[in-house]
């Protein structure tokens, strides 16, 4: 598990690193439209391929001998049928909202707002690959395929190269881009309550079932584990952490930002300043 973890690690932060050198050297395509939707589209339908038709697809077996709609709860195998499907777990809905909002949303404002939650999530998700993963490997098949979780490296790879990419290169942040986050929030958890309530689904739902925390099988066990706390108490605390995480990046990058463009203009108005008064000599 170790080799697999450093390995899998070290990748992203390698990735990461050139995203930012990226960043500092292609500054007018970040700019163009096309430079985010066509990789957008070609990653949505690459995630649709290899993870979404085949959860959707057992989904609708699932339906036509069983009614997911206020019935019994559900059991856990059934669980991560619907919770696949529906894209209950965050990072899978990210991996579809993020790569749908850069390519109708042309001023990235959506991507955005969902940007600090995909790093948030793969970075949570990443270090921890070999003990999710029974089936993970270092090889080329587990990094583009994946393995018992399909594609599982590679879309959290995704959500962190892309989640820097777009956080880093927000234009005019202002601090209405934080409430904006909040709205977000507020519809995923809201999606999440809603579908997870009327389906009975109880497992793999981002936490806000005892069942993620408590049991064996649940994704977040290591953390109730770390924290040794009982739901809802780790529940509380862990969202706690993770929305000051949330706040506090987008918080400083704001402050950076507005500072920097302050800073920009005044060097501009010093070198117009400066020019006018070479050509007045």
């Amino acid at each position: 598990m170790i080799p697999v973890t450093i390995f899998y690690i070290s990748i992203s932060l390698i990735i990461v690193s050139l995203t930012f050198l990226f960043n500092f050297f292609g500054k007018r395509l970040v700019n163009n439209y096309w430079f985010w939707a066509i990789p957008s589209l070609l990653f949505l339908i690459y995630f649709i391929v290899f993870r979404f038709y085949g959860a959707w697809r057992d989904l609708n077996q699932f339906l036509q001998t069983n009614s997911i709609w206020l019935g019994n709860e559900l059991n856990y195998e059934d669980s991560i049928i619907v919770s696949k499907a529906l894209l209950l777990d965050m990072c899978p809905f990210v991996a579809i909202a993020l790569p749908v909002s850069l390519i109708l949303d042309k001023t990235r404002r959506i991507a955005n707002a969902i940007s600090p939650f995909a790093i948030l999530g793969a970075g949570i998700t990443i270090p921890f690959i070999a003990y999710s993963d029974p089936e993970a490997a270092i090889s080329f098949k587990y990094f583009f395929v994946g393995g018992f979780l399909p594609i599982y490296f590679f879309m959290h790879l995704y959500l962190l190269t892309y989640g820097v990419m777009v956080f880093s290169n927000s234009r005019n942040r202002k601090w209405i881009h934080l409430l904006d986050c909040h709205i977000f929030a507020a519809i995923f958890f809201g999606y999440v309550c809603f579908v997870s309530f009327t389906t009975k689904t109880v497992w793999n739902v981002t936490g806000i079932n005892a069942n993620d925390w408590e049991s064996s099988l649940g994704e977040y066990n290591m953390v109730s584990q770390i924290f040794n706390l009982p739901f809802p108490s780790v529940m509380v605390i862990s969202f706690l952490l993770a929305y000051i995480f949330v706040v506090s990046i987008v918080s400083i990058n704001i402050y950076w930002k507005k500072k920097h463009q302050k800073d920009f203009k005044v060097i501009k108005l010093k070198y117009l300043k400066n020019s006018k008064n070479l050509k007045s000599k």
